[in-house]
Protein backbone atom coordinates (compact mmCIF):
# COMPACT_ATOMS: atom_id res chain seq x y z
CA UNK A 1 0.00 0.00 0.00
CA UNK A 2 1.31 3.39 -0.38
CA UNK A 3 0.37 6.26 1.97
CA UNK A 4 -1.48 8.94 -0.21
CA UNK A 5 -1.84 11.77 2.21
CA UNK A 6 0.77 12.03 5.94
CA UNK A 7 -1.88 13.73 7.76
CA UNK A 8 -4.98 11.05 6.81
CA UNK A 9 -5.42 7.42 7.12
CA UNK A 10 -6.10 7.47 3.54
CA UNK A 11 -4.44 5.11 1.62
CA UNK A 12 -3.87 4.83 -2.42
CA UNK A 13 -3.81 1.00 -3.95
CA UNK A 14 -3.51 0.58 -7.82
CA UNK A 15 -5.34 -2.53 -8.74
CA UNK A 16 -5.69 -3.64 -12.66
CA UNK A 17 -7.59 -6.45 -13.95
CA UNK A 18 -7.93 -8.08 -17.27
CA UNK A 19 -11.37 -9.46 -18.30
CA UNK A 20 -11.98 -10.49 -22.49
CA UNK A 21 -15.75 -10.52 -22.50
CA UNK A 22 -17.58 -12.10 -25.50
CA UNK A 23 -19.64 -8.58 -26.18
CA UNK A 24 -19.55 -5.29 -28.17
CA UNK A 25 -18.25 -2.56 -26.10
CA UNK A 26 -20.64 -0.65 -26.45
CA UNK A 27 -22.89 -2.79 -24.76
CA UNK A 28 -20.75 -3.85 -21.50
CA UNK A 29 -19.54 -0.17 -21.15
CA UNK A 30 -23.00 1.38 -19.84
CA UNK A 31 -23.25 -1.83 -17.66
CA UNK A 32 -20.64 -0.35 -15.57
CA UNK A 33 -23.32 2.23 -13.58
CA UNK A 34 -25.28 1.77 -10.52
CA UNK A 35 -28.49 2.05 -11.97
CA UNK A 36 -27.47 -0.52 -14.75
CA UNK A 37 -25.76 -3.15 -12.24
CA UNK A 38 -29.32 -3.88 -11.41
CA UNK A 39 -29.13 -6.16 -14.62
CA UNK A 40 -26.54 -8.02 -13.44
CA UNK A 41 -25.69 -8.01 -9.88
CA UNK A 42 -27.43 -10.70 -7.53
CA UNK A 43 -29.18 -8.97 -5.11
CA UNK A 44 -27.98 -5.27 -5.95
CA UNK A 45 -28.82 -2.01 -4.01
CA UNK A 46 -27.57 1.44 -3.72
CA UNK A 47 -28.63 4.48 -2.40
CA UNK A 48 -27.74 6.91 -5.82
CA UNK A 49 -27.09 10.52 -4.38
CA UNK A 50 -25.88 12.07 -7.27
CA UNK A 51 -27.01 10.71 -10.45
CA UNK A 52 -28.55 13.57 -12.93
CA UNK A 53 -28.99 11.43 -16.46
CA UNK A 54 -29.53 8.30 -14.66
CA UNK A 55 -25.96 6.15 -16.05
CA UNK A 56 -22.34 6.55 -15.84
CA UNK A 57 -21.36 9.96 -16.04
CA UNK A 58 -18.17 11.90 -14.47
CA UNK A 59 -19.81 13.11 -11.20
CA UNK A 60 -21.86 10.07 -10.29
CA UNK A 61 -21.69 9.16 -6.27
CA UNK A 62 -24.04 6.57 -4.85
CA UNK A 63 -23.63 4.32 -2.04
CA UNK A 64 -23.89 0.27 -1.23
CA UNK A 65 -23.25 -2.48 1.06
CA UNK A 66 -22.77 -5.34 -1.34
CA UNK A 67 -18.97 -4.35 -1.38
CA UNK A 68 -19.03 -4.48 3.07
CA UNK A 69 -18.19 -7.81 3.86
CA UNK A 70 -14.68 -7.74 2.13
CA UNK A 71 -14.16 -4.25 1.75
CA UNK A 72 -14.83 -3.25 4.79
CA UNK A 73 -15.00 -5.80 7.12
CA UNK A 74 -18.82 -4.77 7.92
CA UNK A 75 -21.65 -6.51 6.88
CA UNK A 76 -24.15 -3.46 6.22
CA UNK A 77 -21.30 -0.18 6.07
CA UNK A 78 -22.04 1.82 3.19
CA UNK A 79 -19.36 2.67 0.89
CA UNK A 80 -18.92 4.84 -1.70
CA UNK A 81 -16.37 2.75 -3.47
CA UNK A 82 -13.32 3.84 -0.85
CA UNK A 83 -13.12 2.03 1.66
CA UNK A 84 -10.81 1.57 4.76
CA UNK A 85 -9.75 -1.89 4.86
CA UNK A 86 -7.83 -3.56 7.70
CA UNK A 87 -5.92 -6.18 6.25
CA UNK A 88 -5.12 -7.68 2.57
CA UNK A 89 -6.68 -5.05 1.06
CA UNK A 90 -5.07 -5.46 -2.49
CA UNK A 91 -5.80 -8.61 -2.38
CA UNK A 92 -9.70 -8.27 -0.95
CA UNK A 93 -10.00 -5.40 -4.02
CA UNK A 94 -8.55 -7.54 -6.80
CA UNK A 95 -11.82 -10.18 -5.29
CA UNK A 96 -13.92 -7.51 -5.50
CA UNK A 97 -12.96 -6.90 -8.89
CA UNK A 98 -12.69 -10.89 -10.11
CA UNK A 99 -16.03 -11.22 -8.87
CA UNK A 100 -17.51 -8.00 -10.53
CA UNK A 101 -15.53 -9.30 -13.77
CA UNK A 102 -17.33 -12.79 -13.35
CA UNK A 103 -20.64 -11.08 -13.06
CA UNK A 104 -20.82 -8.79 -15.89
CA UNK A 105 -19.04 -11.19 -17.96
CA UNK A 106 -21.36 -13.54 -17.42
CA UNK A 107 -24.62 -11.52 -18.25
CA UNK A 108 -22.89 -9.59 -20.72
CA UNK A 109 -22.40 -13.73 -22.84
CA UNK A 110 -25.06 -15.17 -21.77
CA UNK A 111 -27.92 -12.76 -20.92
CA UNK A 112 -28.88 -13.60 -17.93
CA UNK A 113 -27.68 -12.69 -13.74
CA UNK A 114 -24.79 -14.94 -12.50
CA UNK A 115 -25.85 -17.82 -9.73
CA UNK A 116 -25.19 -16.62 -6.55
CA UNK A 117 -23.35 -20.38 -5.73
CA UNK A 118 -20.68 -19.29 -8.87
CA UNK A 119 -19.82 -16.23 -7.53
CA UNK A 120 -19.13 -18.30 -4.10
CA UNK A 121 -17.42 -20.95 -5.39
CA UNK A 122 -15.11 -17.75 -6.86
CA UNK A 123 -14.58 -16.16 -3.35
CA UNK A 124 -14.03 -19.78 -1.44
CA UNK A 125 -10.55 -20.04 -3.20
CA UNK A 126 -9.06 -16.96 -1.70
CA UNK A 127 -7.57 -17.90 1.21
CA UNK A 128 -6.99 -13.90 2.56
CA UNK A 129 -10.90 -14.47 3.28
CA UNK A 130 -10.98 -15.02 6.85
CA UNK A 131 -13.80 -17.03 8.69
CA UNK A 132 -15.34 -13.77 9.94
CA UNK A 133 -14.98 -12.36 6.61
CA UNK A 134 -17.21 -15.01 5.37
CA UNK A 135 -19.79 -14.97 7.79
CA UNK A 136 -19.98 -11.41 7.43
CA UNK A 137 -20.73 -12.04 3.67
CA UNK A 138 -23.64 -14.42 4.70
CA UNK A 139 -24.94 -11.46 7.04
CA UNK A 140 -24.71 -9.01 4.49
CA UNK A 141 -26.39 -10.90 2.27
CA UNK A 142 -29.67 -10.99 4.59
CA UNK A 143 -28.55 -7.40 4.94
CA UNK A 144 -29.36 -6.87 1.37
CA UNK A 145 -32.34 -9.01 1.12
CA UNK A 146 -34.46 -6.42 3.87
CA UNK A 147 -33.21 -3.09 2.45
CA UNK A 148 -35.90 -1.60 0.74
CA UNK A 149 -34.73 0.29 -2.61
CA UNK A 150 -36.98 2.19 -4.09
CA UNK A 151 -34.72 2.67 -7.39
CA UNK A 152 -34.26 -1.06 -7.83
CA UNK A 153 -38.54 -0.51 -8.08
CA UNK A 154 -38.71 2.00 -10.46
CA UNK A 155 -35.85 0.18 -12.61
CA UNK A 156 -37.91 -2.38 -13.01
CA UNK A 157 -41.24 -0.83 -13.98
CA UNK A 158 -38.65 1.00 -16.74
CA UNK A 159 -39.02 4.50 -14.76
CA UNK A 160 -35.82 7.00 -15.52
CA UNK A 161 -34.07 6.67 -12.25
CA UNK A 162 -32.19 10.32 -12.20
CA UNK A 163 -30.96 12.25 -8.74
CA UNK A 164 -29.32 15.33 -8.38
CA UNK A 165 -27.70 16.36 -4.60
CA UNK A 166 -28.73 19.07 -3.34
CA UNK A 167 -26.06 22.04 -2.61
Amino acid sequence: MKRQNENQNDYSIRIELNQTIDAPVQEVFPLACPVMEYKWIPDWKCELIHCPNGHAELGVIFREIFSAPILADSIAQKTTWTAAMKKGGKAKINLMLSILALMLKHYCEKGEMIKTYEIMKLASQVEELTTKDRIRSLLNKFMRMVIQDEDRKKFERDIPIMKVKST
